[in-house]
């Protein structure tokens, strides 16, 4: 019975230190998140900042939220907005305040430069918050989860008369009892997709409120393939992170391919002869002699005797023509 008493004792003594340990780092891990924001905050000109009770509590409250999901997202368990998580932890009491929130996922043992270099500045909606003009407050939430990632929230606040103090007066809100639902209150629409163009293109506008993860799942989309047709880097450290306003490709616009249109080739005409017109003797129009396709040899001997029959007519006219010319050749002048 000593026996296992003591070791009871020696586990819960163990167990103890590794919470406090745990609890020191994520607690040494806000307070340099809060140094090196100052730092970088002074040197862009921009205000120092001071923790607050009430956004600290909200941002842990947060930090815990995301833990639990294993998931990023800017909205709390029962759908608040930053403002509205704000409120129920007490901060501005009844004065307007101005709010901005960012988020991260990365591994327990991520070194903070990378978190704040890597993660926050290269991501311009991180720098808004980081660098937010009418920001004098800020909370900082760090929750570990049990696959060894790490969620850190970031929120930022100001009150809109310039002034630090407020008195909360309302009572803070419970984060053990949840919220009462009431009947009347409808529930978040869902998303609204697009519709195809003739194009054959999809675009989707990001509206308020609105995840990668909801975007990819409404339209039937896996992460890798709604990141790639907007070349967007997934990572298992960077969150992915979205804007109200911008537009994503769901489905990229087709390119038509012209159909070729068969056209007739006009056949060259065949030549046809062309038949011959004479003069009708009788003067009644004219009468069309057929082309002649096979004439017959012409018959040379018959030609010559027809020839020898006129060489003695040719022979004196010819001598006609030749006593004249010789006459007047030989004349004198």
């Amino acid at each position: 019975m000593r026996k296992t008493t003591l070791l009871l004792l020696i586990l819960l003594t163990v167990f103890t230190a590794c919470t406090a340990v745990f609890a020191d780092d994520a607690e040494d891990f806000k307070e340099v998140i809060f140094e090196e924001l100052n730092i970088l905050r002074k040197k862009y000109g921009c205000g120092e900042l001071t923790f607050d009770k009430a956004l600290n509590a909200a941002a842990q409250h947060q930090a815990e939220y995301l833990a639990e999901i294993g998931d990023l997202d800017s909205h709390g368990p029962a759908g608040e907005s930053v403002h509205d998580r704000a409120v129920d932890a007490g901060y501005g009491g009844d004065k307007s305040f101005t709010i901005r929130e960012t988020n991260a996922m990365v591994w327990v043992d991520t070194d903070i430069n990378y978190l704040i270099e890597e993660v926050w500045r290269k991501s311009q909606p991180s720098v808004r918050v980081m660098f937010e003009q009418a920001a004098r407050q800020v909370g900082i939430g760090i929750a570990d989860a049990p696959d060894k990632h790490r969620f850190i929230v970031l929120t930022l606040a100001g009150l809109d008369d310039g002034t630090d103090d407020y008195s909360i007066t309302r009572p803070t809100y419970d984060y053990r009892t949840p919220k009462p639902t009431v009947s009347a209150t409808p529930s978040p629409e869902p998303l609204i997709t697009s519709t195809m163009n003739p194009d054959g293109g999809v675009y989707h506008v990001v509206k308020e409120g609105e995840t990668f993860s909801e975007i990819a799942l409404a339209y039937g989309l896996d992460w890798y393939t709604l990141a790639n047709r907007n070349y967007i880097k997934l990572s298992d450290t960077t969150p992915v992170v979205i804007m109200e306003g911008q537009t994503l490709v769901i489905e990229p616009t087709y390119t038509l391919t012209p159909t070729p249109t068969p056209t007739k080739t006009p056949v060259p005409p065949t030549w046809t002869p062309r038949p011959t017109f004479t003069a009708d003797p009788a003067g009644f129009g004219t009468v069309i002699t057929p082309a002649v396709k096979n004439l017959p040899a012409p018959n040379l001997a018959r030609l010559l005797d027809k020839m020898l029959t006129w060489k003695r007519p040719v022979g004196w006219i010819l001598l006609g023509f030749s006593i004249p010319g010789l006459y007047f050749s030989l004349r004198k002048k």
